[in-house]
């Protein structure tokens, strides 16, 4: 392990997201402990900017070479940032695993720790046949573990990586109402269905939980996946990827949303995509009113927004809306 530290140096800003998966490469992967923050800080964020970047990564590197060479003792504030794996040190298995996080973020995936892990299993879990995915969260509601998981056929994806994309988003609905897909959406629709049912959760509630699924998917721009700027997915395809950008979760969440048995509607900005849900009880904050009803706003990118709240960047802004 020493020899792997010597091998690198500080320099992680200079790296790139090559060198910092080769730093990562030859120490072993961890899921990191639950919880994206810690008394108030973001695992990782050693810098102390409430982001996670470049320069993380080399104060990470310039850390594990001292402590590992006993140069200087590592504090518990040091140790309570970099403790992915939660055993209360800064050990390999999270050198490896902030590693590997740093060096993605580079590439411009944006998620926290937490929502990395579930990437990480996704990226991993794929047969030439078969394909598993598992999303795992801690629902802010009831604080418990909470977790979906659905196998299907490669082919599937295969298939609607070949399907024509749509070039104008009032006609978002194709991807909600093709058949195949909407089966697909429809049953994680039934599994919050059930373990809203279990926690005794109102519609409102419901509504909640199936955003902090939807929520905990990485976003990721589409030049990164399709070499595109633009390139709407459906729901199967975001699945399969785990990751999408705004309009990509924004179909997804409204797929499900919608066989609950709401009105959802795409709420369509200059440079990004939410949805509209309209009829749910106890609903209040902003909303857009179109055909005589009220869509409230609801974000689907970034774990936590709730029904009705806009982030400050378009909270003066007006949308298109496109009801599905």
């Amino acid at each position: 392990m020493k020899r792997f530290i010597i091998a690198l140096t500080a320099a992680a800003v200079t790296m790139g997201a090559s060198g910092l998966n080769a730093a990562a490469a030859s120490i072993p992967a961890v899921s990191p402990r639950d919880g994206v923050t810690i008394s108030g800080t973001t695992l990782g964020d050693l810098d102390g900017t409430g982001t996670i970047n470049a320069v993380d990564a080399s104060k990470l590197l310039a850390l594990y070479s001292e402590m590992q060479n006993n140069t200087r003792t590592v504090s518990d504030h040091e140790i309570n940032i970099c403790d992915v794996n939660g055993n209360g040190k800064l050990d390999a298995a999270d050198a490896s695993m902030l590693l590997t996080f740093y060096a993605d973020k580079m590439t411009g995936l944006d998620c926290s720790v937490i929502q990395y892990r579930n990437y990480l299993s996704a990226r991993n879990d794929v047969t030439a046949d078969r394909v598993t995915r598992r999303f795992d969260w801690v629902d802010y509601i009831s604080g418990k573990d909470t977790v979906i998981e659905v196998e299907f056929n490669r082919a599937s994806y295969d298939y609607y990586k070949t399907v024509a994309r749509i070039t104008n988003y009032r006609d978002s609905g194709e991807y909600l109402n093709e058949e195949n897909n909407r089966k697909f959406v429809r049953f994680f629709a039934d599994q919050i269905t059930s373990i809203s049912d279990a926690r005794g959760y109102d519609d409102y509630n419901k509504i909640h939980l199936a955003a902090q699924f939807v929520q905990s998917i990485p976003y990721d721009y589409d030049i990164n996946s399709r070499g595109l700027e633009d390139y709407p997915k459906y729901p199967i395809e975001t699945v399969f990827e785990y990751r999408g950008d705004c309009e990509d979760v924004a179909f997804f969440l409204a797929g499900i949303i919608r066989e609950f048995g709401y009105d959802v509607a795409m709420l369509l900005y200059d440079d990004h995509m939410a949805l509209g849900v309209a009829g749910v009880p106890g609903a209040s904050g902003t909303y857009y009113t179109s055909g005589g009803k009220d869509y409230f706003y609801l974000e689907a990118t970034g774990f936590g927004w709730k029904l009705g709240e806009i982030p400050d960047g378009y909270s003066s802004s007006g949308a298109y809306v496109y009801p599905m």
